[in-house]
């Protein structure tokens, strides 16, 4: 289990993975070598990880979309070509039977229309296509806004 001086530390490298250890021990209170010390335990543990979030559109990307599928057949016949597919972001496997939502990102509805062409062809029991818009809230969870109201 965290303490709250983990979870303090984990908040603000969520606000900005880039802050510096003496930032966020001037920002929390908590003394700069108790940071170190705990960051690099949190580091040891993978209870964070470094990736870099990308702005789609600004690379050419402007199609985002999330697909939920449901299939006749057992789930894991479908994942290889789901998670190796060079579109999809995100593959999740949910509560029902047989079903997935993935993520998928594209330059141009042409490329999403063919990549649901080749779904089509796989004969699932159900596909649903979600357009994302315009994201109103990503990666916001445990974030240093939210500390006091999640109870930490």
């Amino acid at each position: 289990m965290l303490k709250k001086k983990d979870k303090l530390i984990l908040a603000n490298l969520r606000d900005d993975a880039r802050r510096s250890l003496t930032a966020i021990s001037k920002q929390s209170g908590i003394p700069l070598t108790t940071v170190f010390d705990r960051h690099a335990m949190l580091e040891k543990s993978q209870a964070m990880s470094y990736v870099t979030l990308l702005n789609y559109p600004l690379l050419g990307y402007n199609v985002r979309v999330r697909i939920a599928i449901a299939s006749n057949e057992p789930w894991d016949k479908h994942v290889e070509y789901l998670v190796t597919h060079k579109n999809i972001n995100s593959v999740f496997r949910t509560s029902s039977p047989k079903g997935f939502i993935v993520e998928a990102i594209f330059k141009s509805m042409s490329e999403l229309e063919a990549f649901l062409e080749q779904l089509d062809k796989m004969k699932l029991k159900q596909r649903e296509v979600y357009h994302i818009i315009e994201p109103l809230a990503e990666e916001v969870f445990y974030t240093t806004k939210d500390f006091d109201v999640l109870g930490y």
